[in-house]
């Protein structure tokens, strides 16, 4: 078994499991939320012009809020490799509720690679399954700040996922 910050990778026989779970608070969304609803109560309230504007103002910050809110939500990824039926599934979930789930066999998929991090917006490098139709699919829940693992345990993660299951390896230059 694998580990990398939340993502596991276990192999059973037939099967390659590939488990991500943000754990601990996303302090963006916590700032965000909080932010969002000092701006409701107190700037809304006593800075609005008019009367439409402050229920305007209200809307936007109650949306905003729930924007929020929404990135404190624990998630999900579960993808396994079926090596047997050379199938994969993928499923997405908020708080064990699955919002995605999707199928794919082996022939739709181009390969296994990485997303490159930026320092620019604190991304860290993210394993990402590469599908023939469509964008690449992540495995590992998105982080938007910077834990300390680097790139090498996602380079690890890739090469140990498609040695599992014989897909191709997909280098960065090679997604564009």
């Amino acid at each position: 078994m694998a580990t990398n910050e939340g993502m596991t990778i276990e192999r059973t026989d037939d099967t390659l499991i590939v488990r991500s779970m943000r754990s601990g608070i996303n302090w963006i969304g916590a700032v965000f939320a909080a932010f969002s609803l000092f701006w409701t109560l107190f700037w809304n309230r006593h800075d609005a012009q008019s009367e439409g504007m402050y229920w305007l103002g209200l809307g936007g910050g109650i949306i905003f809020i729930l924007i929020g809110i929404s990135l404190l939500l624990p998630r999900r990824i579960l993808t396994v490799f079926d090596l047997r039926s050379q199938r994969v599934r993928r499923s997405m979930a908020v708080f064990g509720y699955v919002y995605r789930d999707q199928t794919f066999q082996f022939s739709e998929i181009a390969g296994v690679g990485i997303v490159e991090g930026s320092q620019i917006d604190n991304r860290d490098a993210m394993p990402v399954l590469i599908v023939k139709t469509g964008p690449p699919l992540p495995l590992n829940t998105v982080r938007t700040y910077r834990v300390g693992i680097g790139d090498i345990e996602s380079v690890a993660q890739v090469e140990y996922i498609c040695a599992a299951t014989g897909l191709k390896n997909v280098k960065e230059h090679d997604l564009a």
